[in-house]
């Protein structure tokens, strides 16, 4: 850390090194272990080590950087709590990219709509591929049932839909498809797609996740914050459309017997634009679950869609299928503004 900000070599495994003006006030606790207490009311445990040539690290820190989302450039700042060994840190992010042009409400509502209309079509598509053709493109799965299906599926068929509504989409398409775009700041990271509308004068990002949890969740949020935090230093045109949006798409199923429906009400809650209730009471993990209702609100995105879509599946297929399951697709969309 230099004066509480980040560098790649502050995080490493399950560690963080510490500031030297930070030091003094951990030096009375090394070897021991110490509370430290977030913004959102979430505690977490550290071991304070210290090594041969006197650098001071807080260990077994690997829930509090993931939940977190830690990344190079964030400021972390450290105070005493209100007892011997407990600590309140306060983080800044890094935000390092300049806003997009503001969009009006009839370019919002535009929008909406165009992604209103994909959505349906994808789900459209899905249907007719598992209860018209009777084809589930994945594996049995000894707990699960099936196994799922992979992200990239979401995001393919998504942007296949939009290029299939454009007007000269037999030829040239008005709108350039192009899939995991990098990160040019950042090693190793990407995002799963994006669109750009030269007609209509808008560039869509999108994110998919498979909610198996609510872990999935949080990372879908990491998704966004990563796109509002990077999305003018991605590989862009010199001539780029200024209205800008994030599109997050996300797959959920349960089985018949009611499992994982809980968690389908959290998620119908947070894409169909409504407050979330119900983190506190499903998860178990109790920071998750806090972290969770403090980053739903911030994330708050809009509908694009009155209710979710869900597709029962059953029936003969080319792989076999125990009960009926019910796969739900989500969309909803976050204006970069």
């Amino acid at each position: 850390m230099n004066k509480g900000v980040l560098s790649k070599s502050d995080v490493k495994g399950d560690s963080i090194a510490l500031d030297k003006s930070l030091h003094d006030l951990f030096k009375p606790f090394i070897g021991r272990l110490v509370t430290i207490k977030d913004q959102d009311d979430c505690e977490f445990e550290f071991e304070v080590k210290s090594s041969k040539t006197g650098k001071i690290s807080l260990t077994k820190t690997e829930s509090f950087i993931d939940l977190l989302d830690l990344k190079e450039g964030d400021e972390i700042h450290f105070v005493p709590g209100d007892k011997n060994g407990s600590f309140v840190v306060v983080i800044k992010k890094n935000d390092p990219c300049p806003n997009a042009a503001p969009m009006d409400d009839q370019e919002k509502d535009t929008l909406k709509g165009v992604i209103s209309e994909i959505y349906k079509t994808v789900v459209e598509e899905y249907k007719y591929i598992f209860n018209e053709k009777h084809y589930l493109p994945t594996k049995e799965a000894s707990t699960l049932i099936i196994n799922g299906f992979t992200e990239r599926n979401l995001t393919f068929n998504f942007c296949q839909c939009y290029l299939k509504q454009q007007p000269d989409a037999i030829e040239h398409p008005n709108a350039i498809v192009w899939q995991e775009i990098p990160i040019i700041s950042v090693d190793n990271e990407h995002i799963d797609s994006i669109i750009i509308d030269y007609k209509n004068n808008w560039v869509i990002y999108l994110e998919a996740k498979r909610l198996y949890d609510f872990k999935h969740f949080k990372s879908l949020l990491n998704d966004l914050d990563r796109i509002k935090k990077f999305h003018s230093d991605f590989p862009l045109p010199k001539e780029l459309p200024t209205n800008k949006a994030v599109v997050l798409l996300a797959d959920h199923y349960y089985h018949g017997n009611g499992k994982k429906s809980k968690e389908k009400k959290c998620y119908d809650a947070f894409f169909t634009g409504k407050d979330v209730e119900g983190w506190l009471e499903i998860c178990k993990d109790i920071n998750l679950a806090k972290k969770l209702a403090s980053r739903v609100k911030l994330a708050k995105i809009d509908a694009v869609c009155d209710k979710t879509l869900t597709i029962p599946i059953k029936g003969e297929y080319n792989i076999k299928i125990a009960e009926e399951i019910f796969y739900t697709i989500y969309c909803g969309v976050f204006f970069i503004e």
